[in-house]
């Protein structure tokens, strides 16, 4: 076992649950100002129009979180610059073709960025439901 590894997994793990975290707190603080703000129809539209706009947002934020992977797989040469992001994004989304690999020393990286993927996408998970729980009770929707 790798102990540089460890340290450089755990470290950048650290950082995607801040990015996580803050990420978070934007979207609830977002959506509580608009929940204060009066909504002239409590309609499907504006139920959409929430929904999709945390979904795009957490989307974008996982794709940020395996960019910072990609940068990791760089920085300690476990994978080409030109292939690091498609390799961060297929081990944070555990995906694994397998097609590709990161260099022998650096292989529990790859499990590593697929348990934070799992962390960070269930979380999302938990969110949007969350997010859509509030806005069909907030708009008396069902």
């Amino acid at each position: 076992m790798q102990l540089g590894e460890i340290v450089f997994g755990l470290l950048v793990s650290a950082i995607t649950i801040a990015m996580q975290a803050v990420l978070t707190l934007a979207l609830v603080r977002a959506l509580q100002r608009r929940a204060l703000r009066r909504v002239k129809e409590h309609s499907l539209p504006t139920l959409l129009a929430v929904m999709c706009g945390a979904g795009a947002a957490l989307t974008l934020g996982h794709f940020l979180q395996a960019m910072v992977w990609a940068v990791l797989y760089i920085m300690v040469g476990a994978a080409p610059a030109h292939n690091a992001f498609y390799l961060a994004l297929q081990n944070f989304t555990t995906l694994g073709y397998g097609d590709m690999v990161p260099s022998p020393e650096w292989r529990l990286l790859g499990p590593i960025t697929a348990a934070n993927g799992v962390l960070m996408f269930g979380w999302s998970t938990a969110l949007l439901y969350a997010v859509l729980n509030r806005a069909v009770q907030a708009l008396r929707l069902f």
